[in-house]
């Protein structure tokens, strides 16, 4: 006990500074600390804390507040998730063929002649399949799985490339020594051609409105502690170069997966 109140008593003498990572912990005593956890060690069952002066120290959850504990708990459970000994994550994608739109007669005028084209709209569906499985056994409880799936544009007459943002939300238990499947709602694209017709040459297919998937971000949180969470993606490095939610959802038809007129 006393090499605890010896801790106590030299972080809080040392001054702190803005952080948003560290939080307030307060021990039995009513003494409060600014710092965050750092690890885990299940063959102690202690945590090593990092004070926001960057010192670090290994202690017992028991020496906090039961507020702080029941905190403590859950980030311990986030942490075993992360821990590549005891969950294993897969990740499948997969896509099949939706409806393909009415073909559209145009015409557009150039500067020296009208050509004519057939606009055929394909719409694709595509999920994502997670598959947790918990190899250890801790009892995770409900577990949130929040999607946040990148989609890249191209096309419509020279305009730029465009990214959208596309969310959604599974929740499921993950009990000791068992697998859980988080499928992902179907989220269409599409492919818009063209069948250009020129007078006086053959006619030739051109893309004119493409939409791909880039990259899917997942985060993992417990349903009863949605600040407790970690993130990663597909791909791997999607993750490190793109944030949440980086750019505006879609709308209108585009949203159901044609493009818009």
């Amino acid at each position: 006990m006393k090499s605890v109140m010896l801790f106590f008593f030299i972080l809080c003498c040392i001054t702190s500074f803005g952080d948003d990572e560290y939080r307030s912990f307060t021990d039995l005593q009513g003494r409060t600390i600014k710092a965050k956890l750092v690890s885990f060690d299940s063959k102690n069952g202690k945590v090593t804390i990092e004070r926001d002066n960057r010192k670090r120290a290994t202690v017992s959850p028991g020496i906090f507040s039961v507020e702080d504990q029941e905190y403590i708990g859950s980030w311990i459970k986030i942490f075993l998730l992360k821990d590549g000994r005891s969950l294993k994550i897969d990740i499948d994608s997969s896509e099949k063929e939706s409806n393909r739109s009415n073909p559209k007669d145009i015409e557009r005028k150039m500067k020296n002649y009208t050509y004519k084209a057939r606009l055929y709209t394909e719409k694709k569906l595509v999920t994502h399949t997670l598959t947790l499985e918990n190899k250890g056994a801790t009892d995770f409880g409900n577990i949130g799985v929040d999607y946040c799936t990148f989609i890249k544009r191209k096309g419509y007459d020279g305009l730029e490339d465009v990214f959208y943002c596309e969310t959604g939300t599974r929740v499921g238990s993950l009990k000791p020594n068992s697998e859980a499947l988080f499928t992902t709602e179907e989220l269409p694209i599409f492919h818009r051609c063209r069948i250009i017709s020129v007078p006086g040459e053959e006619g030739y297919s051109q893309d004119d409105a493409v939409e791909s998937i880039e990259g899917i971000i997942f985060r993992i949180y417990l349903a009863d502690n949605p600040t407790c969470y970690f993130e990663f993606s597909k791909p791997q490095y999607f993750g490190k170069k793109n944030s949440w939610m980086q750019y505006n959802p879609r709308e209108g038809l585009e949203k159901q997966g044609f493009p818009r007129e």
